[in-house]
């Protein structure tokens, strides 16, 4: 290492053309422009030291009027993966995974063992990869997750080292349903998708299919960049536009609803169904650009950068963004930036400074071979408000323009439906982690009296429960939380029967814990088995209120049952392969059931019910019913398709409380038999669940964790229920310091907010 830092050392004083990049790699650096210019020079003998991966794979490439695999060298190094023409070739490309989050297994463009590389911004083209083998396939999707990991480690690690104050800014989005869409659609349907912005970044919904009432289910957050004091909630709009695909033209816009994002200031969620009004399709805004100007008393100097995140005007998914800019009525133009919804321009301009005007308009549109450029977005701005012989360089949303009154009100009149969604926006004020030690001095705790006090009151329990889990998580005392929890459930609840079974901050937490460590392990054990029955298109309705009159439900009951137990069997073979840590928590869970109703003529049915209340009812259950939210399936499944997983889900749940189907579902009744017969490797299977593993055996935490700000959410969420856990009679002795606590942060904050 010495040797590396002293060779960088002695090249840095020889030139000043070249830059050591990422830590380990030569990139040609431009001195008068400031910026990296890539890495033309890279050989894959440079790569040899730092590769994490390497070998030959099938590119997709959408060159060409359908596509096409090429064969590429591919190496995957800590925080890049360089793709070359062959072994000895030069360098084709590269990604810089800081830029991308999410590795799958998606099959596309016919590829037989293909994975997805997918970006962390709106409109950045996805890698898709071919292997030649699945065990292949599933070595180079572990490598790249590493690789992301890796990246999101050391850019967490570059903020907290700062030691300085941060702002985090983000919008909670669960994208509920929409009702009575209009028809857009030959058969008096619509395939509508709803996308939901603000500022510049937006979340898009799956697409639901020839459906005008669709569920959608889907929570996403917008995190809005650490911008401090730039950000002003009350500025901004949130807005929401439900869309129809199409195929071969542009998707038709079926209604919109702009939401003051004042309304969210209270960091309240926001849950109510928004009617949908008219907005035409050249109307539609998003993304963001980053300008520079300087004025002077003589002349205006405009330097136009980038833009992020940009609509798509085009069929093929992207658009050909170019800007102008107007001023004093002159209008300057940059080159056309073909197929990006992320251009660079680096287009600068200027203009003699005329005081009378004062308004300087910055346009962005999309180029069309045929007809008049497409409207993509604006920003005008007011150049008093510039100070002479300054440079600004900012990021600044595009707004749309003025709207124009409306020549016949039918349209305003018309019902366009509705689509109801759930909103929450919290902003915190993140301080460096030493300032947390009192905070975390309370909460870590023998009986953990606060955590207890908090979930007791808040309104807010999964979000609380998502914030200890991963907080005691990146302090290893995860098992300790969920078992402290998990044992005060047990001592307040009164009948076994209703154990586990409502939303308190101990079910949830452990619900948390599940899909923090259990998600991959689930993806491995059911996708394939969900995609399979995703694609089929036979349905095995046993409902005689449901089926077709031609459907033969005998049939369909046995062939309902081959595939359940085909299912089941999955899940019950994967019992060895559960994550250690999920063991010991359900180990600790039952044996504190045990103690309390062991004897009792319920405790030997509770042994079993207690853990599959949340393996069989939250995990296993809830993700064959909705597969999209667990990461099982890329669409939501086809009406058929979803109907089967019910069907399956059903079952499985039933046999998760030891039960069978009653008169409430009579159709399901042919079932009992097989759940009967399942019911010993039901409860062998919770026993594998539930042993404990040895000491040796860790479980793998696939999130980088920023501790900071899970103590900046712990934070708000007791300042916020401060006034009703005080209120709780017989406070502990850890309760009654909490105002002590807050008032110390307090007076923190205000020496960072003083500084800054």
């Amino acid at each position: 290492v010495s040797c590396i830092f002293t060779l960088l050392k002695t090249q840095s004083k020889r030139s000043k053309n070249h830059q050591y990049l990422s830590g380990y790699l030569w990139a040609m650096f431009d001195d008068k422009k400031g910026r990296i210019v890539g890495f033309e020079h890279t050989k894959v003998s440079n790569l040899n030291g730092f590769k994490v991966k390497d070998g030959y794979l099938q590119k997709w490439s959408k060159k060409g009027p359908i596509g096409r695999w090429t064969k590429k060298w591919v190496v995957v190094t800590p925080d890049h993966i360089f793709y070359f023409d062959s072994k000895e070739g030069e360098l084709d490309g590269y990604l810089d995974m800081n830029k991308y989050e999410k590795v799958d297994d998606e099959l596309k463009h016919g590829g037989k063992y293909t994975f997805n590389i997918t970006g962390n911004t709106t409109g950045m083209k996805p890698f898709t990869f071919d292997a030649e083998s699945e065990e292949e396939k599933k070595d180079w999707i572990a490598k790249c997750k590493e690789c992301i990991r890796y990246g999101a480690k050391r850019s967490l690690e570059r903020v907290s080292s700062t030691k300085a104050m941060r702002y985090h800014m983000s919008l909670y989005v669960r994208i509920a349903e929409a009702k009575n869409l209009i028809a857009a659609d030959i058969g008096n349907a619509s395939d509508p998708y709803c996308v939901v912005q603000l500022g510049a970044q937006s979340v898009r919904s799956t697409t639901v299919y020839k459906n005008r009432n669709p569920m959608w289910g889907e929570e996403y957050l917008i995190k809005v960049h650490n911008r401090g004091n730039d950000f002003v909630l009350a500025d901004h709009i949130v807005n929401v536009t439900v869309f129809d695909q199409d195929v071969m033209t542009n998707d038709d816009i079926l209604g919109a609803v702009d939401i003051p994002a004042k309304l969210l200031s209270n960091q309240q969620p926001l849950e109510q169904w928004w009617p949908l009004k008219p907005r035409r399709r050249s109307d539609f805004v998003q993304g963001e650009i980053l300008y520079e100007i300087e004025k002077t008393p003589s002349e205006i100097k405009v330097k136009i950068i980038e833009a992020r995140n940009l609509a798509a005007k085009d069929p093929n998914g992207f658009s050909d963004p170019f800007v102008q800019v107007q001023y004093n009525k002159e209008s300057k133009k940059s080159s056309t930036i073909k197929k990006n919804l992320n251009p660079v321009w680096n287009y600068s301009c200027s203009f003699k400074n005329d005081p009378a005007v004062t308004e300087l308009k910055i346009v962005v549109k999309d180029w069309d071979l045929v007809g008049s450029p497409d409207f993509m977005g604006q920003v005008i701005l007011n150049l008093n408000s510039f100070s002479n012989g300054k440079k600004l360089t900012k990021w600044i949303s595009l707004q749309q323009k003025p709207s124009k009154p409306s020549k016949s009100g039918d349209s305003l009149k018309k019902d366009l439906g509705e689509v109801r969604l759930k909103l929450k926006y919290t902003e915190q004020l993140i301080l460096p982690v030493s300032n947390y030690e009192l905070l975390w001095a309370l909460v870590d705790r023998e009986g953990h009296t606060v955590i207890n006090a908090l979930g007791e009151v808040s309104l807010e329990k999964e979000s609380v429960a998502n914030t200890l889990v991963h907080l005691f998580s990146s302090k290893g005392k995860q098992i300790e939380l969920l078992n402290g929890l998990s044992k005060q459930e047990v001592v307040t609840t009164p009948s076994v029967g209703v154990l586990f079974r409502g939303n308190s901050i101990a079910t949830k937490s452990i619900d948390v814990f599940m899909k923090l460590i259990g998600m991959e392990f689930l993806q491995g054990v059911l996708k394939n088995k969900i995609r399979e029955i995703c694609s089929q298109k036979r349905s095995y309705e046993v409902d005689p209120n449901k089926a077709d009159k031609s459907t033969n439900i005998t049939e369909n009951q046995k062939a309902l049952v081959d595939l359940v137990s085909s299912v089941l069997q999955l899940i019950i073979n994967s019992a060895n392969s559960t994550p250690p840590d999920l063991k010991r928590v359900f180990h600790y869970l039952q044996k504190g059931v045990m103690a309390k109703w062991g004897k009792t003529v319920e405790g030997e049915e509770a042994k079993y019910t207690s853990v599959s209340g949340f393996l069989f009812l939250r995990f296993w259950g809830p993700a064959i019913l909705g597969p999209k939210l667990f990461g099982l399936v890329d669409e939501i499944p086809s009406p058929i398709a979803g109907r089967t997983l019910t069907l399956i889900s059903k079952t499985i749940q039933t046999l998760g409380n030891l039960a069978t189907f009653g008169a409430k579902e009579p159709y399901m009744a042919f079932m009992n038999t097989f759940i009967q017969q399942k019911q010993t490797a039901f409860k062998e299977y919770i026993d594998v669940c539930s042993a404990m593993p040895p000491p040796e055996a860790k479980s793998d935490l696939n999130e980088v964790i920023d501790v900071e700000s899970e103590f900046a959410s712990l934070h708000n969420h007791l300042k916020r229920d401060n006034e009703k856990i005080m209120a709780l009679p017989n406070p502990s002795p850890a309760v009654s310091k909490i105002p002590a606590v807050l008032a110390a942060l307090a007076q923190v904050e205000g020496k960072y907010r003083g500084a800054s």
